[in-house]
């Protein structure tokens, strides 16, 4: 059996996917597990042995080497007009879509969750199921039921032994993920430095290469405040999976609405969740590993909140009351 899964974007959610290779696998031990993604994800779930064959759809010479394979099933996690082309390409093999609920996340953003969470009944009925768990639901097909274990990611041991190298005798840290796809899920820097200095710890900064400067800042001000304890700064110094090798190497995460929060969740970590201009009714929030804890930390009540089901580059009343009132 020769089964095709379809997600393209992005790292978080791809790695919210990661229970359907799982449950395939187990459900079809000799099958094999094809998935088909952007190239710039393709590397997201290197190392998952639930894998057997990526395609790049977005380079050309694969999308034609693709369209000459053939299997017995398709199963779209993405439901656009993309993932569509991908079915037609494959027209007459059965197929399985996942539910879309951007409906209920427009509600949220036009009705704003200070009125809607005042009717329990409502908000319930207005939140979004758990996309992983909507992931999982298409596989109903084949009598597949979810399996309580959490999602996965893999790291290579180059990677980790790469990164002790880089980390030299620092340990006992807490990882704090700088990052964020947008402005509104990022903390600000003064934040940071509120929050950093109620843990007395070690700290680990990590993050993509759009928030070097801002990592800077912040280290150069904990610093020139006589910071008692280590802080180790590798924002834009790492891959992926490096930056996932400190979650793994760290004692806890602390992490916005990004794709190293479920990153953090398939490594087992504890985490704590800061929400922005987003909130948990999206259904974005990960499942966690037995022994783990989620803590979710949000500001309830404001007019403003969710501006938006993904984010912003700016504030857009300019005071980011989100972010700037939350208390950790």
């Amino acid at each position: 059996m020769r089964i095709l899964v379809i997600r393209f974007s992005s790292i978080g959610d791809i790695v919210l996917t990661t229970p359907v290779f799982r449950l395939l696998k187990a459900r079809f031990p000799d099958a094999e597990i094809h998935w088909v993604t952007k190239a710039s994800f393709a590397g997201v779930l290197d190392g998952n042995p639930n894998i057997d064959q990526v395609w790049k759809w977005d380079v050309e010479s694969e999308r034609s080497e693709l369209k000459k394979n053939s299997f017995d099933f398709v199963v779209d996690l993405q439901k656009n007009a993309r993932s569509r082309q991908v079915k037609w390409m494959f027209l007459g093999t059965p197929n399985a879509t996942i539910a879309k609920e951007n409906l209920k996340k427009i509600i949220w953003v036009v009705f704003k969750q200070h009125r809607l969470r005042k009717f329990s009944w409502l908000s319930k009925w207005l939140e979004s199921r758990s996309f992983s768990d909507r992931c999982i639901d298409v596989l109903r097909v084949f009598g597949v039921e979810k399996d309580h274990q959490g999602l996965d990611f893999h790291i290579d041991s180059i990677d980790e032994n790469e990164v002790i190298s880089k980390l030299g005798a620092v340990t006992n840290f807490v990882c704090l993920s700088l990052g964020g796809s947008f402005f509104t899920k990022r903390l600000p820097r003064h934040k940071w430095q509120e929050l950093i200095k109620g843990l007395n710890q070690n700290v680990v900064f990590i993050g993509g290469n759009s928030d070097m400067e801002e990592a800077f800042g912040l280290e150069k001000e904990l610093l020139s405040n006589n910071f008692q304890f280590n802080l180790v700064n590798l924002v834009g110094k790492l891959s992926l999976k490096e930056s996932a090798a400190v979650v793994k190497l760290s004692e806890g995460v602390i992490t916005g609405d990004t794709g190293m929060l479920h990153i953090s969740a398939a490594l087992g970590k504890d985490i704590q969740l800061l929400w922005g201009n987003t909130i948990p009714e999206f259904g974005m929030v990960p499942p966690i590993k037995n022994g783990t804890s989620l803590i979710q930390n949000e500001v309830t009540g404001l007019g403003c909140r969710p501006c938006s089901k993904l984010g912003f580059d700016a504030c857009p009343n300019g005071h980011f009351k989100c972010m700037n009132n939350l208390q950790i």
